[in-house]
């Protein structure tokens, strides 16, 4: 997570013109976290159909693991982002979620755990990408 200070949200989520996203289980106010989107942007509010990017916020692992293999689903083949976002330790809140079992989680549905950065000082987040052997079906 080191190396992204100087970047905006939108940047290293990499969000750009014309990308169409959802953005699912967000905590209150993340939009404005987030900031301004590029022109173009599809922003969706009902999770139907493939999307570039989804931004998944997930509490427990339970939960998580019930909806991976619908976001899997619903992130577009072949490049479409996953990106699933956790609590920290250090946002006080109780979580069994972390970078070990989320990245776990994602190859057992066919995903590869890429990136990981920091969405604020409660959430962090892992990018996911349909695995090589999925891009090629």
């Amino acid at each position: 997570m080191a190396g992204q200070p100087n970047k905006t949200l939108v940047e290293l989520f990499e969000i750009e013109d014309g990308t169409k996203i959802v953005i699912l289980n967000a905590p209150p106010l993340y939009e404005l976290t987030l900031g301004e989107l590029p022109p173009n942007v599809i922003k969706k509010i009902n999770p139907h159909g493939s999307f570039d990017l989804i931004h998944y916020f997930a509490l427990n692992k339970v939960e998580l693991e019930f909806k991976f293999e619908w976001l899997r689903q619903h992130t577009k083949q072949p490049d479409g982002k996953l990106w699933v976002s956790w609590l920290k330790k250090t946002s006080g809140f109780a979580t069994d979620l972390n970078e070990t079992n989320i990245r776990e989680m994602g190859s057992r549905h066919g995903m590869s755990g890429e990136t990981i950065i920091s969405v604020n000082d409660d959430w962090s987040a892992m990018k996911f990408l349909h695995s090589v052997k999925e891009r090629k079906k």
